[in-house]
């Protein structure tokens, strides 16, 4: 029943705008096989688009918990922003991860808005993750958005150590829906993110 926690950073480029937000998370076991925990963002943006020209900061914080079917198998659920501090970040979400060979693990989530329609906002991911050596891993994926009108691809490297983990990503989008959501229909964009992790 140990009660651990992490403090992590976040820089994120998309396009022209940026991103950085500071994360806080403490989470504990419930049962042998299952735990609970709390993700508390603070997300600083800065949008100089035409229609926002300024930046803007947001606090935030998310619910979860996992169990372990197997040494291999776990499934997990996680309710993001409950107090609706943003209407963009309302979702709930479902998924599962799977070791296969003790060096890849399969990755998967399902999830809607649980503030709109779900089928009209449903939203899936799946990954596939490698472990190269020791404590470094690879990472590939797909993504599909109807909340956001978006899909695209990503890929990711990380090291994750006793307590300092560290990770850098790249993620491709294109828009598919209505250009109310975020870009024209058709339209393509970049972000690239780099994490810093300590656990406690």
């Amino acid at each position: 029943n140990k009660i651990k926690g992490a403090v992590g950073y976040f820089d994120q480029v998309e396009g022209s705008d940026k991103r950085k937000r500071i994360t806080t998370s403490i989470g504990g076991s419930m049962t042998d096989k299952s735990s609970f925990g709390i993700n508390y963002k603070y997300t600083k943006e800065n949008t100089p688009t035409e229609n926002a020209g300024a930046g803007f900061d947001y606090h935030s914080f998310s619910l979860g918990m996992m169990h372990f079917v197997s040494p291999q198998l776990s499934i997990g659920a996680i309710l993001d922003d409950p107090t609706k501090s943003k209407a963009h970040l309302t979702k709930g979400s479902v998924g599962l991860q799977y070791v296969a060979f003790d060096f890849a693990t399969l990755i998967a989530d399902i999830g809607s808005d649980y503030n709109k329609s779900v089928a009209d906002n449903m939203f899936y991911r799946s990954a596939v993750q490698f472990k190269l050596i020791a404590d470094l891993y690879v990472r590939g994926g797909v993504f599909s958005d109807k909340k956001n009108q978006e899909k695209g691809t990503g890929w990711g490297a990380g090291w994750v150590g006793p307590k300092l983990a560290i990770e850098f990503g790249m993620k491709f989008t294109k828009a598919i829906g209505d250009p109310s959501y975020s870009l024209l229909k058709g339209e393509r964009y970049r972000e690239m993110g780099i994490s810093l992790a300590y656990q406690f």
